[in-house]
Formats: structure tokens, sequence, C-alpha cells
């Protein structure tokens, strides 16, 4: 008798890895503000913000947020190139397009408005672009732009002083107030200060327009005087 032996062991499968590798996109923000420095109330103010993706890889539909503060009025807004946002103008606060940028590609948001009449306050503006829909952002440092700017309540335009025998004339102009209950004058003599008027000068309160006054005061040979 003979014996028939059989085998099925055929090829042994090892099993296999594979690395998946997820996109990285880093985007960066940047914001100016025209004009820079002090703001007056009523006046108009415009900001340049510019999304870039530092790659290495393509950045689709990122949110670009400018969450314009109420202090800032008649918002209006554009975003360039305009195939690379979505949407890529509107009008109001809420500014919020979604960017797509390939890497190494800018997207420049213009954002411009009006500061509020009634603002005395530092107005402070805040842009933020978030991951976008297909990469990861590896560095959110950059991701976030700030601008603050005070404002003026009072805008001097015009300071004159006029001797008038034994008066002293004080003449000053402003071109805007706001929540101006009144001026101090102050007489400047060497390292010496004395203040001109006993009670308080009325303002105007508020006013966009130019406003004139005049303060007549015994002179007490001042060199100069400051309108505060």
């Amino acid at each position: 008798a003979s014996t028939l032996s059989t085998s099925n062991a055929g090829p042994r499968l090892l099993p296999a890895t594979a690395t998946l590798r997820v996109p990285v996109a880093d985007l960066r923000v940047t914001k100016s503000r025209s004009p820079a420095g002090t703001w007056t109330p009523g006046m108009a103010v415009t900001y340049t913000i510019v999304a870039t993706n530092n790659g290495p890889d393509d950045a689709v539909a990122a949110p670009l947020v400018d969450d314009v503060p109420a202090r800032l009025g008649s918002v209006t807004w554009s975003c360039a190139p305009a195939a690379a946002c979505s949407p890529a103008s509107g009008s109001g606060n809420a500014v919020a397009p979604a960017v797509t940028l390939a890497s190494g590609a800018t997207v420049t948001l213009t954002v411009n408005a009006v500061v509020d009449p009634g603002a005395v306050e530092t107005v402070t503006n805040t842009v933020t672009v978030g991951e976008s829909a297909n990469a990861r952002d590896p560095n959110l440092v950059n991701n976030t732009a700030v601008d603050g700017a005070p404002t003026v309540p009072v805008t001097l335009s015009r300071v004159a002083v006029e001797r008038r025998g034994r008066l002293l004339r004080v003449l000053w102009s402003t071109e805007t107030e706001v929540g101006n209950v009144g001026f101090n004058l102050v007489g400047v003599r060497g390292t010496e200060t004395m203040p001109l008027n006993g009670e308080l000068i009325p303002g105007a309160l508020d006013s966009l327009g130019p406003k004139a006054y005049a303060f007549d005061v015994e002179d007490p040979g001042v060199e100069a005087v400051l309108v505060e």
C-alpha cells in the first residue's frame, strides 16, 4: 500500500502597512489700516487684509473672518482675486468669505468703513483665517491679526492768542467734538503754569463740523496758552 501526501500550502501573504499622508497648509494673515495712527469720529477708514498659503499643500475653502466692531459703520468689502473667494464682495459688519489658495498664493480682502461719530474709545478689529476644509494647519500662531486705534474726542484745528491792552484774547477752533463738555485754558510762563479760566468753558458736546471759540482774560504775562 502506498500513502499519497498532499499539501495545499501556497504563497504566504504577509501583513501590509500603508501611510496615509494628511495634507498640510500653513495659512497666515496680516492686516494694515489707512489712515494709520489716531482716528477722529466720522472719518473713513480702510483695512487691507492679506491671507497667504505658505504650503506645502493647497488650501480649499478656508474661512477668512473679519468681525468688524460695531463702532465701525457703512461697511463694504471686496476679496481678490474673485475666483478664490466665496463670496467675493459684500456689506455689513460680518465679513467671512471662504478662500481657496494654492500653495504660495495670496488673497487680498479690502474692508471700508466709517468710524462712529460717538466713538471715544479704542476701536479694535481682529481678523482670523481658519483651517481649510482639506488640510491641517501646523502653525496657528500666524492665523490672527489685530489692529486697534484710539479715537480723539476733540480735534483742534487752530489756536491763537491776541493781546489787547491789558486783556488776553484766546481764539481756538475745533474740527470735531465728541462728548466734549468744555475746555480749560492754561497759561505758560517759563516752567510755571497757571489756569486762565475760573470755570469750565462750555464745549459743543457732539459736533462733526467746525466750531470757533474766544475767551478774554486779564493778561498775566504768559508766554503761551494751552487749550485742554
